[in-house]
């Protein structure tokens, strides 16, 4: 699994609860670099994980890199890349990037609500059964791997809802 050298803390600590193992990338000015992330990039990588824009950092990749960052990429390594703070970025030269999810494969767009919505935990992967989200949100039923946040009761099977009027 490859990450920025300033990437988001989550990232090399979910690969190695998973038995993968993390290979950071460094940056320039506390900003992923394309370049650095394929060079890091061998036969054994499966998974590339880009915060866009970055968390803690702030910075960003414009959309051009991040259309290079995927071209450069064999097409059995799966990208992914966290749009949680998109709603922050008003750049002529930034999108969230749906178009990369929309036209490959092996691209995935994570999301949040937690950000430009303000609610506590809410990040649910989609599709979400409230006796899923239930069993997962329980400490005790957790598998080893499963990420501190857990999902607030309030929301549990909330998720397709929340915002119907």
């Amino acid at each position: 699994m490859v990450y920025s050298a300033h990437g988001f803390l989550m990232y090399p600590l979910a690969a190695m609860a998973n038995g993968a193992t993390p290979v950071k990338a460094p940056e320039e000015n506390y900003t992923a670099s394309v370049d650095a992330l394929l060079s890091v990039v061998t036969p054994k990588t499966k998974l590339v994980f880009l915060a866009n824009p970055n968390n803690p950092t702030g910075t960003y990749l414009p959309s051009s890199e991040l259309r290079r960052l995927r071209a450069g990429l064999p097409d059995d390594v799966l990208f992914v890349f966290d749009s949680a703070y998109a709603e922050f970025i008003n750049h002529n030269d930034y999108t969230p990037g749906i178009d990369l999810v929309d036209g490959h494969d092996n691209v995935v767009m994570t999301r949040t609500f937690s950000k430009i919505h303000g609610f506590a935990r809410p990040i649910l992967p989609e599709p979400m059964t409230e006796r899923a989200a239930h069993s997962m949100s329980t400490p005790r039923r957790r598998p080893p791997a499963w990420p501190p946040y857990g999902i607030s009761i309030t929301l549990t099977g909330r998720g397709p809802t929340i915002f119907d009027g």
